[in-house]
């Protein structure tokens, strides 16, 4: 017997983006990067554990991707619309 394993979607994980984008903001340079690949890296790993396949993981971690770089532009955004407001 089989069964196919559907994963919560990365992208939606709104706790994990916003931790992400809180990271990104705080951390600088090579310490980011090797922070965001960690990152990266436990998600992929996370999802290969509970069977995912290969290419859904891929996927998964590519909209994750996407969504913190939506919400690193929106951020940027709001303080250029209300340069006083954090």
């Amino acid at each position: 017997m089989s069964a196919d394993v559907i994963a919560f979607p990365a992208a939606r994980r709104r706790m994990q983006i916003q931790d992400a984008v809180a990271m990104l903001n705080e951390t600088h340079g090579e310490a980011a990067n090797a922070a965001w690949r960690n990152l990266m890296r436990a998600m992929a790993d996370e999802l290969l554990a509970v069977g995912v396949s290969t290419a859904e993981m891929r996927r998964q971690v590519l909209e994750f991707q996407a969504a913190v770089q939506l919400e690193l532009c929106a951020q940027a955004e709001e303080g250029m619309l209300n340069p006083g407001r954090s």
